[in-house]
């Protein structure tokens, strides 16, 4: 068992630091995390410092970068320090690489005369649109930290889903690995292997097995070209949905898919409703919150949507009923809308749609991941078992013979 050294911030922004082992790194941040502490540093007791792991901007890692530094930034702006000498802190606190160079710039840009928004916007690759737009509404409000610790829980919150989807999917994607590995290896080399042992007996073979050989010669034959055909579609698709006319066609084609338009449906008000929430509660008015929250949005349908319900709010009608006729919303969080602008309590009533709707995606998300796995080991199962029938057949009939 390993001994580390850490230092580490409370939510108060009280700065703690220690002690303590684990058998792994690994299992040392989780033990921190458990504690309720935000990592800044952390090292082997023997000397030989480890990458900064609060700040690993891999490919995989950079959302978990992203939260611990918007958390860090949030408790140490909460704490009173100066928002010059909060970045300067972190980028002394980092050892190397993208995001440190990243902090460092943006720290030099504030000195230059701009503010935290505009020097945010200049590295895309780490802060997106939406991000920036919360930033520079809570500079405008005066009430950055306040922001930042929003946008914190917003972004841990994305990743415990996103980290409960992969390892929702893990086991699924291994078995659909395994299985089409072994109908592969079963339909071009076993197959036509047991298929010319048969045809020295002159015997009609069954339709299912003479199904099977057709499809096996078809695999064998084209194969090259059938995988460079799905290689192309593949990124067509991906070339097309990046476009404005792909993203729309993509958007429209999720509210209509049964299943998935309800989870499309309660994730996108979830974090619409929470978005206005955060910038409501910062001081920020409501017609440019819903200016700002309509980038919240992945879904170009509701992005569009909230852009009409604000020009509808700035000519003076109500939040609830914009929203009853845009018709993307569902009745529950139109309803709690209604009864936050008649008893004045809007950004409670806007948490708890964001709550609701979280928990239905949440729920509905695990029912279908559940019901997903037996599903797939009967659909497996079932082709695996039809090609194991349709070469004993042929068997049966040897014997039949003799």
């Amino acid at each position: 068992m390993n001994e580390y050294s850490y230092r580490a911030y409370e939510r108060t922004g009280k700065e703690v630091s220690g002690t303590l082992r684990a058998d792994t790194k690994k299992l040392a941040l989780a033990e921190l995390e458990r504690k309720g502490l935000h990592l800044f540093a952390i090292e082997e007791k023997d000397g030989e410092k480890q990458t900064q792991t609060a700040f690993r901007f891999s490919r995989e890692q950079r959302s978990d970068g992203l939260i611990i530094f918007t958390r860090q930034l949030a408790n140490l702006l909460l704490a009173g320090i100066q928002l010059g000498e909060a970045l300067q802190f972190i980028g002394k606190i980092l050892k190397g690489g993208g995001l440190k160079a990243t902090v460092d710039g943006i720290y030099h840009s504030l000195q230059g005369g701009k503010g935290l928004a505009e020097s945010l916007a200049a590295y895309p690759d780490y802060f997106s649109s939406g991000y920036i737009s919360m930033i520079r509404a809570g500079e405008e409000s005066g009430f950055l930290g306040l922001t930042c610790q929003r946008l914190a829980d917003n972004l841990e919150e994305k990743s415990r889903l996103r980290s409960f989807i992969v390892s929702s999917l893990i086991y699924p994607l291994v078995l659909i690995v395994v299985a089409s590995t072994a109908i592969m290896v079963m339909l071009l080399y076993v197959l036509p292997r047991f298929i010319s042992i048969f045809e020295t007996y002159n015997r009609t073979l069954p339709w299912t097995t003479s199904l099977l050989l057709k499809f096996s010669n078809i695999l064998a034959e084209n194969g090259g070209g059938l995988l460079l055909g799905m290689a192309a579609v593949i990124l067509w698709w991906l070339y097309y949905r990046s476009t404005p006319t792909g993203r729309e066609l993509r958007d429209r084609f999720y509210l209509k898919v049964p299943l998935v338009k309800g989870l499309v449906i309660d994730l996108t008000i979830s974090r619409i409703a929470d978005s206005l929430a955060t910038m409501l509660e910062s001081g920020v008015p409501l017609l440019k919150a819903l200016q700002i929250s309509a980038q919240v949005s992945n879904n170009c349908l509701y992005r569009n949507c909230i852009e009409r319900i604000s020009r509808r709010v700035e000519r003076g009608e109500s939040l609830s009923s914009s929203l009853e006729d845009a018709a993307l919303f569902s009745e529950m969080s139109v309803y709690l809308v209604g009864v936050g602008e008649q008893t004045g309590k809007l950004t409670e009533m806007l948490r708890q749609v964001a709550s609701f709707h979280e928990q239905e995606y949440r729920n509905t998300l695990e029912r279908m991941l559940k019901l997903f796995e037996p599903l797939l080991l009967l659909l497996m199962g079932s082709i695996i078992g039809f090609i194991v029938i349709s070469m004993l057949l042929p068997i049966m009939g040897i014997g039949n013979l003799l």
